[in-house]
């Protein structure tokens, strides 16, 4: 999906053109797409900002398919999204991808924990959370099974 926007830009200047072609093809999910880095003066700080978001994009993009692929189908629950150059904005949509696999991840973990414990004997060992923390299905089981040993 790669595309060579250099070879169709006016060689030394930027008009509207060349960013609208570029910026549809990152619209269309081509973060391979960029104007030319040789431009100067205006339009070359346009150019170099421009490639510079779209380095972001995908740099970002690759990050949460690595974690999501680390997490979900490899299980290393202790994975986290981390894009260093991130900033701002671009710093919080990292953080609530990490928070999100935070709060899916506790509940699993201290459930497991406990089981663990049963496992081996040791009935002592209970599920300790904060409410918020479990889905509300989790909620919904554990008041039925209280319920019935009573």
């Amino acid at each position: 999906m790669a595309m060579n926007m250099a070879s169709t830009f006016n060689e030394n200047r930027l008009d509207s053109r060349n960013l609208l072609q570029v910026l549809t093809a990152v619209k269309r999910g081509d973060f391979s797409a960029r104007l030319p880095d040789h431009w100067t003066g205006i339009d070359g700080k346009i150019a170099d900002t421009v490639n510079d978001i779209i380095e972001l994009m995908g740099d970002s993009t690759a990050e949460i398919e690595r974690v999501s692929r680390a997490v979900g189908k490899e299980g290393k629950l202790s994975q986290r999204a981390a894009v260093p150059t991130a900033k701002g904005a671009w710093k919080s949509r990292v953080t609530a991808i990490n928070n999100l696999i935070d709060d899916l991840v506790r509940p699993t973990a201290e459930m497991a924990r406990v089981i663990g414990a049963v496992s081996k004997g040791d009935l002592t060992q209970t599920v300790s959370w904060a409410p918020a923390m479990v889905p509300k299905p989790w909620n919904s089981i554990c008041a039925t099974s209280m319920r019935s040993r009573r």
